[in-house]
């Protein structure tokens, strides 16, 4: 039989097929593979503690959270703010907290997705008693923190254990005197990093597969007679490695589609 019908060559086939793949040049780690579950929260507690129980009405909270996610804007944010006087004396605690995500080009203007916490924090106790008439420490903290699990629907992201991305971590800025600081990863609600002020700067692989948590605390307990006040401020940058681990991933799907192109070529000249 003659060789009536003919394909175009399979390496065209797999061209084009490599034109449609998703490309990968994006600097946004969660705008390229679609992270799920990303959320920040802000919270935040201030109040006046003596050496009995702490009762709520010493304490004053507050607390929000927001979705990560393109749809919500380049710039994401989660802001908490709470103050408390004591029962009695001259005191003051308070903080609040802005908890920022901004997206990494080209869905932001940063090079890089980027997660930052901006703390300010008061605690004043220079004759503070609590409303059970305790001489009282004032207390005044923010936690932060960032969810997410990396994972996303496109089959170059489906298997586990793939390096997308790194969380840079730089080393934690100086605290003062009655002020505390900390940052914790959790892989799986399993703690695989911590930094405190003084650490040395690290990064944090992110592999498909693993939920992910950073908390970020700071705080301080102020003695009774005590008069001071804090600002603390401190980024996280997320870097995404998309292109360089998974390009011969993203290039599967199209090689398997230019390599049935071939048999069918193939098949056909056969005929």
């Amino acid at each position: 039989m003659a060789r009536t019908f003919r394909t175009r060559p399979w390496w065209i086939a797999f061209l084009l097929a490599v034109v449609v793949a998703r490309p990968a040049s994006a600097a946004s780690l969660f705008g390229d593979i679609l992270v799920y579950g990303g959320t920040i929260q802000s919270n935040v507690s201030a109040g006046f503690v003596g050496p009995g129980p702490l009762f709520f009405s010493d304490l004053a909270t507050d607390s929000d959270s927001a979705t990560v996610a393109t749809i919500f804007g380049d710039v994401i944010t989660a802001t908490t703010a709470a103050a408390a006087v004591p029962a009695a004396g001259v005191g003051n605690a308070s903080g609040d907290l802005e908890t920022r995500f901004e997206f990494g080009a080209p869905f932001g203007v940063l090079a890089q997705d980027t997660l930052s916490f901006s703390a300010d924090v008061t605690a004043s106790a220079t004759s503070a008693v609590n409303s059970i008439g305790e001489n009282s420490d004032a207390v005044a903290g923010v936690m932060g923190a960032f969810d997410f699990t990396a994972s996303s629907p496109l089959v170059e992201f489906t298997l586990p254990d793939i390096l997308v991305g790194t969380m840079s971590f730089p080393a934690m800025p100086a605290v003062g005197e009655f002020q505390f600081a900390h940052g914790s990863v959790l892989r799986n609600g399993l703690e695989i990093a911590a930094l405190d002020p003084g650490d040395a700067a690290l990064d944090v692989d992110i592999l498909t597969g693993y939920n992910y948590r950073f908390v970020f605390t700071f705080g301080m307990q102020v003695p009774f007679g005590t008069d001071p006040q804090a600002q603390y401020e401190y980024s996280v940058t997320l870097v995404n490695l998309v292109p360089e681990p998974a390009t011969w991933v993203l290039m599967l799907p199209a090689l398997a589609a230019a390599l049935a192109c071939a048999s069918i070529a193939r098949f056909r000249q056969k005929k």
